[in-house]
């Protein structure tokens, strides 16, 4: 959405914020836990630059809106959707400051491999079938891995796919893998990565996993 920010997650009410500074390198927050016990929440980023940044989290014991009690200081890599777990001291007003170090390739630079339930076809009786992968970022991808794994994790398939091109021309780009080869031996769920390593950088990783339970 336009103008968002930030957004939080497993505040329960429990949280009053203020955006105090914002630009696509900087952000400062004051943030009052309102609850009578620490509050572990995430807070979702939307608007900075792909980068490494310094995230300073302190305790503002006077009202300045300044951490007068350093917590926590970290450095991290943020872009567009990343999370950030924070832990809210009860009754507290905390200042959070994050700050780019390092600038990193937009994401308007990167490819964007995506799969999705809609893309699985699999009979686990027959042990055929095939997904479908797309790429729906920017640019193309480097050669990367598809890996499906059981619920215990253990790997069933590993095949390296080609490099996928980007839809530039506003047509979709995907590659169809057979899933032929891939014995199951009695799981219950199957999940599918990709670029699990990672390999190289996607504007988002969010849609590389997808889970199916027979």
């Amino acid at each position: 959405l336009p103008g968002l920010v930030v957004s939080w997650e497993g505040a329960h009410g429990n949280v009053a914020a203020l955006v105090a500074h914002a630009t696509p390198r900087e952000l400062k927050i004051v943030a009052f836990n309102m609850a009578k016990t620490f509050q572990d929440v995430n807070l979702r980023i939307w608007e900075l630059e792909n980068g490494t940044y310094e995230v300073l989290e302190g305790t503002d014991l006077d009202g300045d809106d300044k951490p007068d009690i350093v917590t926590t200081r970290r450095t991290i890599h943020l872009k567009r959707y990343s999370a950030i777990h924070l832990t809210l001291r009860p009754r507290k007003t905390t200042i959070i400051e994050i700050n780019q170090v390092d600038k990193e390739t937009p994401l308007w630079n990167l490819p964007d491999l995506a799969i999705g339930p809609e893309d699985l076809q699999f009979d686990p009786v027959t042990e055929k079938g095939q997904l479908v992968i797309h790429n729906i970022g920017a640019k193309k991808s480097p050669n990367f891995t598809l890996q499906v794994e059981n619920e215990r994790r253990e790997t069933l398939l590993k095949k390296e796919i080609s490099g996928l091109d980007a839809p530039l021309d506003f047509h979709s780009k995907t590659v169809v893998v057979d899933l032929s080869g891939l014995h199951i031996l009695g799981s219950r769920t199957l999940i599918f990565r990709v670029n699990a390593e990672p390999a190289f950088e996607e504007i988002t990783e969010e849609n590389n996993t997808l889970r199916k339970t027979f």
